[in-house]
């Protein structure tokens, strides 16, 4: 994931929605520090993840990657999923499916244009009091490559910069604030990024680790760490480890 808010506030969900920590589920988190941390120079035509990813898939171990739809995100997503693995024959980097990007960004996505406006309010201490409206208006900006149109809003009506970190921190606050509703009848979560973070869960316990050389090369041919090069017949969907 991408910044400090994301780094302060995923763990704590996942806690909260499925009673684990990471480190139970044996999940490790990584602040990227912002998109530029995943799509690198202009120069770089795969990002700047990209050994990275194909190192931890060679190593049997999944790397998964949320972002925000911003700058060059899904160019370089596109050219990472159908770049060659530089560690292993088989397969490609990664799968499409591994690179989750917002449609705009977690705020937006996750919390209503209601939830945002009182949030910026209470962090800035109603000194001004933010409407949906405006809210509106920064998702609709947002979208066209606009830049944080939320900071933009914020650093305008009150003159000094937003924090994004308390602002997801407080965002996040309302989930917690009553779990019960944020789960369906199922007991699935309703929220996208609950759903996203339930997905990393359910591929990190399917993903043990292999004993032997040859299993090794089942998984890495399987098309589990990246698309495969050449589909091998009757092998399997999920990793094996014997």
């Amino acid at each position: 994931m991408e910044g400090y808010g994301e780094e302060d506030q995923y763990p704590l969900l996942i806690e909260k929605l499925f009673g684990f920590s990471l480190s139970q589920l044996g999940i490790e988190l990584y602040n990227i520090y912002g998109v530029s941390g995943f799509i690198g120079k202009k120069y770089e035509r795969y990002g700047a993840l990209e050994r990275f990813i194909d190192s931890y898939h060679y190593r049997h171990t999944l790397v998964f990657l949320i972002l925000d739809n911003d700058k060059r995100v899904l160019e370089v997503k596109k050219n990472l999923v159908k770049a060659y693995s530089k560690f292993s024959s088989s397969r490609r980097v990664t799968r499409d499916e591994y690179i989750h990007v917002w449609n705009t960004c977690v705020e937006f996505d996750n919390f209503s244009h209601i939830e945002i406006a009182q949030a910026m309010t209470e962090l800035g201490k109603n000194q001004y009091v933010f409407t949906v409206d405006e809210i509106a208006e920064c998702e609709a900006t947002f979208v066209t490559r606009n830049g944080d149109t939320l900071s933009k809003l914020y650093k305008e009506k009150l003159d000094y910069e937003l924090a994004k970190t308390e602002l997801l921190k407080i965002l996040f606050g309302y989930i917690y604030s009553d779990i019960a509703s944020e789960l369906d009848e199922s007991g699935r979560p309703k929220r996208p990024i609950g759903r996203v973070l339930q997905k990393v869960i359910e591929l990190a316990s399917h993903n043990p680790q292999p004993i032997t050389r040859d299993v090794w090369e089942q998984n890495q041919q399987s098309g589990y760490f990246g698309q495969p090069i050449k589909p091998v017949a009757n092998l399997p969907n999920e990793p094996i480890s014997e």
